[in-house]
Order: structure tokens, then C-alpha cells, then sequence
């Protein structure tokens, strides 16, 4: 499995809005993607989620919670999260 492969079944699994560490964690507690030797496997998944929205993948959708965060979700599950939720109200 690719490392964004793994991101995208991360998402799955959470079925909510998830900041980058939440997806590696989930990553690592479901052993998707093996990371190596790499020191900075946190930042890779972070990079990873921002080529998403770079390159316009259309799979992976981000909300503005402030300034310097943000949360990731599948645009599948966009009707189960709620309006509120992706406006970054709440």
C-alpha cells in the first residue's frame, strides 16, 4: 500500500474530519504503510494531505479550523459530517 493509499483508508476508518496526526496515528496503530528508517514520518503524512489539495484530488477535501490548522476528510462522507462542522463553525 502507498502512503497516500494509506491516508485514504486512514480517513475511511475515522469517518470524521481528522488533523494529520490523527491520520499517522491511525496509520500506525493499523500498520498501513511502513515508514522505514525516514525521521520525520509525521511530516510525510502531513506533505502527503497537502498534495491532495495541490494537486486537486478531488478524494481528499480539507476545512480551515484556524490560522495554521486544518482537518482532512473524504468528500464521500461530506453529507454524514454536517454543515456546521465544514463552514469550520464549530
Amino acid at each position: 500500500m502507498t502512503l497516500k493509499e494509506a491516508i485514504i483508508k486512514s480517513l475511511e476508518d475515522i469517518g470524521k474530519p481528522a488533523k494529520a496526526g490523527d491520520v499517522f496515528n491511525q496509520i500506525l496503530a493499523r500498520k498501513y504503510y511502513d515508514f522505514g528508517t525516514g525521521k520525520t514520518p509525521s511530516s510525510a503524512v502531513a506533505s502527503s494531505l497537502g498534495d491532495f489539495m495541490r494537486k486537486g484530488d478531488a478524494r481528499v477535501k480539507r476545512i480551515k479550523q484556524n490560522d495554521k490548522l486544518y482537518t482532512y476528510y473524504l468528500t464521500k462522507n461530506e453529507l454524514a459530517i454536517g454543515e456546521e462542522v465544514l463552514s469550520g463553525i464549530t
